[in-house]
């Protein structure tokens, strides 16, 4: 084991005489043998001792010093608690407040100042708070009220992914279909499948495989339960389709722009719709995968009249646009 002495209390303006002594195992203090002293010279183990003083001295009012922060509380108008608001120091943007589940954002470091604090959420009005004062070494406490409002165009998130690539994959399993964008797609694969879940009414399933020569073939499952109850048992029909149909088929996946609609729209927490219809389209087309998920969105009624009606020809859905 090796141990390092300092063999004289140093004084600002010498060098330090250092000693390393290598201590055997069986001794037990360093007077009990005789062993070889290598005295070293070190100027740079000097020059640390000489500045430790100085070294110490500005070390202590950056340990005394305390750093300034912000405490942000976020409540509703009923005085719940917002914990997942959105809330920023409007001229610190990068400084990001720690969230807790009691609706607090800690803001750490703030230097000393007069700030504006921003709070947003989705299906509440915008509300900032002004002149909040920062003071050096304290903790600066600010609550804010949010209040609802009507829904804002930033209150719908839109995802490019679907959240649950497993959705309704229990009864696709059911009708021996895969999962949603879960098999490998080749290059000259092209496909479309629908899956249409109404509350009240017969859940029902599209498939259309374009062959090699361009015609379409079409496979179709309808369910004798409801969407929001037991499904009850599927009943299977395959044809092909018209020209006709294939037409109405492509020109509305163009018209909705299909391959660039959102994967996915959240509404704001506010707006709830209890009953409806939840539907989806997976399009497979030059090695890719495209899903898009809807519950009772202003598309509903159309994909309910071109898809089931105009192209599967589903009753009642067909016997309804005649």
């Amino acid at each position: 084991m090796k141990y390092l002495y300092i063999t004289q209390i140093p004084q600002r303006s010498e060098r330090y005489r250092l000693i390393t002594e290598m201590v055997p195992p069986n001794c037990d203090t360093i007077t009990s043998y005789t062993c070889r002293r290598i005295r070293l010279r070190s100027p740079v183990l000097t020059a640390l001792f000489t500045l430790s003083p100085c070294l110490l001295l500005v070390s202590m009012p950056s340990v005394a010093q305390q750093s300034s922060s912000m405490h942000v509380t976020v409540i509703d108008d009923r005085g719940a608690a917002v914990p997942a608001a959105d809330v920023h120091i409007v001229s610190l943007p990068d400084l990001i407040g720690l969230p807790t589940p009691d609706g607090t954002f800690s803001f750490k470091n703030v230097a000393p100042g007069t700030y504006r604090v921003s709070a947003t959420y989705p299906g509440f009005r915008d509300e900032t708070v002004s002149d909040v004062v920062v003071v050096e070494g304290k903790t600066t406490d600010v609550k804010i009220t949010l209040e609802q409002g009507p829904p804002k165009a930033s209150d719908y998130r839109i995802h490019q992914n679907l959240d649950d690539v497993k959705l309704y994959s229990k009864p696709l399993s059911d009708i021996g279909q895969p999962p949603l964008c879960s098999e490998a797609v080749g290059a000259h694969n092209e496909s479309y499948r629908f899956m249409w879940v109404p509350t009240f009414e017969h859940p029902a399933f599209l498939r259309v495989d374009i062959d090699s020569d361009g015609a379409a073939t079409l496979l179709t499952h309808v369910w004798s339960g409801a969407g929001g109850y037991e499904w009850g048992k599927s009943v299977k029909n395959a044809r092909k389709l018209t020209p006709e149909e294939q037409s109405d088929l492509f020109e509305t996946l163009a018209d909705l722009g299909f391959w660039t609609l959102p994967s996915q729209v959240d509404r704001p927490p506010n707006v709830v719709v209890l009953d409806g219809t939840e539907w989806l389209i997976e399009g497979v087309k030059d090695g890719k995968c495209h899903v898009v998920s809807r519950y009772s969105s202003p598309l509903t009624e159309l994909v309910e009249k071109q898809f089931l009606a105009r192209v599967a020809r589903l009753k009642p859905y067909y016997k309804s646009v005649h």
